[in-house]
């Protein structure tokens, strides 16, 4: 929704007006919804500029990026908060896989590679081999959490977008998660799926790893990002 309000000129009351929900507006590539086209089909019947989202690995865009060079916007997270956000998207909505096992056989299967969308950790160095590229913003959710307002302005220069300071504070106070939980565009979405918005709308907070990773599911991940993360100088503390 960020990238879609700076692609707009910061214009929420289009948003709000549209009749369109989230999914809409910046559509899952891979995703496909109840009487809906893909987002595929969806994005090819669309004129520019085109936002779209992915939870895919950056494999399956390679032969295509290279004829296109879109711009690539990627979100990275501390891994022991990403895995906790997804083992409550498979809980909660089970858009994915009917999973209705706990935390501790779920951080199993993520050991193991077996979730959609691929492998965490693989999922990252893909992307992350396109760091030198002008077309690509590598962002921390960490940093979104903690002052939203540089980012937009990183979105905006990717973008070729200018924005002025009274913008940038309002796609700032509109992308907040109390508002973005009650904006029309996302009750449209999940209204139309059955659902509840605090099923995908749910903390969006930072560190909650310290108080539901155990202490060797902690020393896993800190290891991989160890071995995995610190050569290439993707910079999670991991601590």
């Amino acid at each position: 929704m960020l990238t879609w309000l700076v692609c707009h000129g910061a214009d929420t009351e289009l948003a709000e007006s549209a009749n369109m929900g989230i999914w809409d507006l910046s559509m899952f590539m891979e995703s496909q919804a109840p009487g809906k086209k893909s987002g595929v089909e969806q994005a090819e019947s669309q004129s520019s500029p085109r936002v779209l989202k992915t939870h895919l690995p950056e494999w399956c865009f390679t032969d295509t990026f290279k004829k296109c060079h879109p711009r690539v916007i990627v979100v990275m997270r501390d891994p022991k908060d990403q895995i906790i956000s997804y083992y409550y998207m498979y809980k909660k909505l089970h858009v994915l896989s009917p999973f209705d096992g706990g935390f501790d056989e779920f951080f199993e299967l993520f050991k193991n590679k077996e979730l959609q969308c691929g492998d965490l950790f693989d999922n990252n160095l893909g992307w992350w081999k396109h760091r030198g590229d002008k077309h690509y913003l590598f962002l921390r959710y960490e940093d979104m959490k903690k002052d939203v307002k540089p980012v937009i302005k990183q979105i905006a220069a990717l973008l070729d977008v200018t924005l002025n300071s009274d913008q940038v504070e309002k796609i700032a106070k509109y992308c907040e998660f109390d508002s973005m939980s009650s904006s029309n565009p996302m009750q449209l979405a999940l209204g139309r799926l059955g659902i509840p918005v605090e099923n995908f709308m749910r903390k969006g907070r930072v560190g909650e790893w310290e108080t539901t990773l155990s202490h060797s599911q902690r020393k896993y991940v800190d290891k991989m990002c160890e071995e995995l993360f610190d050569p290439v100088g993707i910079d999670y503390p991991c601590n």
